[in-house]
């Protein structure tokens, strides 16, 4: 079986390979749809199995990973860049560049224990995609309120740029409705998920704009995970912080998970 390491950023896949235990050649190719047709016929060449490991980058490694799950002869694991991180400083590696990080991947995937990456549907992805959209306009439109604010403090003075800061808030408002319609048009199309929007939406505090947000991000995870790994996940889990006998400090939650 090959292994393979791969680097992702924005333009390239730097990839370190390993052929029956044996490394044998650091390859690079593009981060688009022709790329990752040249890496999956490099990967299964002479018809081999292949597991490629990757860090979890967002929207540069989503498509390659999908595009990677489609090959039955090719395994995928999408691993936390926190863990990698950590993983390399256990390694004492010193520099930083593509092909190390590629390298250090490698050993990652070839150390610890596979655990195959199952991708969330397409559905799915658009409403966690719709509903990331919304955060960021939310905050766009927070910092226009602010700004609005403070022209409309100058009276006469500020008159034009409140004119044209209250025009765009308008507009940001309007986006954000058509998106969150969209959203739950989207919700009502799958049984399950609207069977989960209304029980979130049961809890108090939870309503038809939260709800499908907690939703987008709750429902890629994988079914089998455990109450207190969501948790976790959430960043939410106390981290204990005791030493010996002389230190033994209260617990604080972590706000290590998804932000």
């Amino acid at each position: 079986m090959n292994t393979i390491g791969v680097d992702v950023d924005s333009n390239y896949l730097v990839c370190q390979i390993r052929r029956s235990g044996k490394d044998f050649f650091t390859a690079q190719f593009s981060n688009d749809p022709a790329g990752h047709r040249k890496f999956i016929k490099c990967a299964t060449k002479h018809g081999k199995p292949a597991r490629v490991c990757m860090e979890a980058t967002g929207v540069y490694s989503l498509p390659f990973a999908l595009a990677l799950h489609t090959v039955p002869q090719i395994e995928v694991m999408v691993v936390n860049p926190k863990a990698i991180k950590h993983f390399a400083t256990a390694n004492l590696q010193r520099g930083k560049t593509d092909r190390l990080d590629a390298a250090v991947i490698l050993e990652y995937l070839e150390r610890m224990s596979f655990r195959c990456w199952q991708p969330p549907s397409d559905e799915i992805l658009e409403i966690q995609h719709i509903s990331r959209r919304i955060v960021q306009l939310n905050t766009e439109l927070t910092r226009k309120r602010n700004r609005h604010k403070a022209a409309c403090r100058l009276g006469n003075f500020g008159r034009v740029v409140a004119n044209d800061t209250a025009v765009n808030m308008r507009h940001l408002e309007r986006r954000i409705a058509l998106l969150e319609q969209s959203t739950l048009k989207l919700i009502e199309f799958m049984p399950e998920l609207s069977e989960k929007l209304t029980l979130l939406t049961s809890t108090t505090g939870i309503a038809r704009k939260t709800g499908p947000r907690i939703l987008a991000e709750l429902a890629t995870l994988p079914a089998d995970m455990t109450g207190p790994q969501w948790v976790a996940h959430a960043g939410l889990d106390p981290r204990p912080y005791e030493s010996g006998t002389s230190t033994n400090k209260p617990r604080r939650i972590t706000n290590a998970g998804n932000r």
